[in-house]
Parts: C-alpha cells; structure tokens; sequence
C-alpha cells in the first residue's frame, strides 16, 4: 500500500508518459504540477515506486516509464471514484451513439465507437454469435503515432489479435461481470495476446439481448477519458430503452 503523496506522484508520472511518449524525470513532473515539495523529493519517490515495481527506469540516470503495475494501480483508482460518484450525464456524442445500439444497429455502433476513440472496437451478441469489429487501421494509427510497436513481429502479434478475435470474444463475455464499472485488461486480456495493448470492456443491453462491447487500444491510452465515454454510453442506452 502506498501513502496518498507517493501516488499523487504515481499517477502524475503515468498521465506524463501518456501524453509524451518519454520517459519521465522528477524536474518535469515538479515544473508542470508545481508539487509543494522539492525534486529531490519527487525524485526520491519515483526510485521507490521503480523498487515497488510499478515505474521502470529504462536507461540508468533516465526517466521512468510506467509498468503493467502502474498501470493496473491507475485504473484501480479511477474506477474507485467512478464507483464514490455519480457519472456525469451522457455527452451529445456518447448519446448518438449509444441510440445506434439501441435501435439495433451494432455494425454502425461499433465503427462510430472506433471512430471516436481512435480504437478497434468488437460487439458480440453471444446468443446469436454474432461479432461486428471495427478501427484496426485506427489502432495501427495510434500505435505508430505514439511508438508503441517497434518492429515487424509487434505487427504480427496484433494481427493475429485482430484475426482471432471471432474465436476468442466468448471468453471475454465469460470475464466481464454484471456490475456498474466496465472492466479494463493492461498487457494481456481474453482476446489479446500483445503485451502492447489494452482493452477496456463491459456489457450492455438493448432491447435484443446482452452484448459485450470492448475497445482495443494502445497502452499509453486515456483510460480516464476512455473509461467516462464507456460509462456514458451505459447510462445513455439504459435511459433511452
């Protein structure tokens, strides 16, 4: 367990990377948060946090980078307040949407998903085992852009993620419980095997029946903004049934 400062600096070192792409230094997260204690300080708490294995130091006297822990440790806390507050309401762009799958259009649901979170997005209808996927160029964008993938064999890996997805969206229906919060897989998930990736994910209902809904997208992520749409989305379908 870590004290409120050390994860103040935590998240503050995750939401840096996130938006860099680099590795983070105790100067930067002091310059742009304007933390009332000295570098040395924040400096000290990013090599604890590396020993606790949640950040990694790539290059000896570098920045840090967040690990799988970190990560997990991040949308831990999210969801945590997500679950201590009521969700602002759906936005306009999360409502439209959100009245496509309730009219039953999960082909047009799944591409507008893809669309606005720049993600491969997947519906299942496990009853009618039917799967509608959208966005791999989107994700293929987002992974380049932010340097995610390095080399041809992280391409391979994710294609195969993408051409497996019809034989592996049964075991992600069977992972996601029936509860408020969607559920989000760092690294690894049911239906993924890079270590590149993320999938946030959670049921909903229409008046067909119960899908599972999932968005595939890079680590670096914005698991804050991301997993907020998917609970607006949620809100928007249970009031507009």
């Amino acid at each position: 367990m870590i004290d409120d400062r050390t994860a103040d600096i935590l998240r503050m070192a995750i939401l840096e990377f996130i938006r860099t792409g680099e590795p983070v230094s105790s100067g930067e997260i002091y310059r742009r948060y304007r933390l009332p204690v000295k570098p040395a300080t924040i400096r000290n708490e990013l090599a604890e946090l590396t020993d606790a294995g949640f950040l990694a130091q790539p290059h000896t006297s570098g920045g840090r980078v967040p690990t799988d822990k970190g990560y997990v440790f991040m949308v831990d806390v999210i969801l945590s307040n997500l679950a201590n507050e009521m969700v602002a309401e759906a936005n306009r762009v999360s409502a439209t949407i959100a009245e496509e799958f309730v009219r039953g259009d999960l082909d047009r649901f799944v591409g507008d998903l893809a669309e606005e979170l720049d993600v491969l997005s997947v519906g299942y209808h496990p009853s009618r085992r039917v799967v509608s996927k959208s966005g791999l160029r989107e994700l293929f964008e987002e992974l380049i852009s932010e340097s995610e993938i390095t080399d041809l064999r992280d391409v391979q890996e994710i294609v195969s993620d993408f051409e497996m997805l019809d034989d592996r969206i049964g075991e992600l229906w069977e992972a996601i419980p029936r509860q408020r919060e969607p559920r989000v897989f760092i690294g690894k998930s049911p239906i993924t095997r890079s270590p590149h990736l993320a999938v946030i994910a959670d049921r909903f209902t229409s008046p067909s029946g119960e899908y599972v809904i999932a968005a595939i997208g890079p680590k670096r992520m914005n698991y804050d903004g991301n997993i907020k749409f998917f609970m607006a989305m949620k809100n928007a379908c249970d009031h507009n049934q």
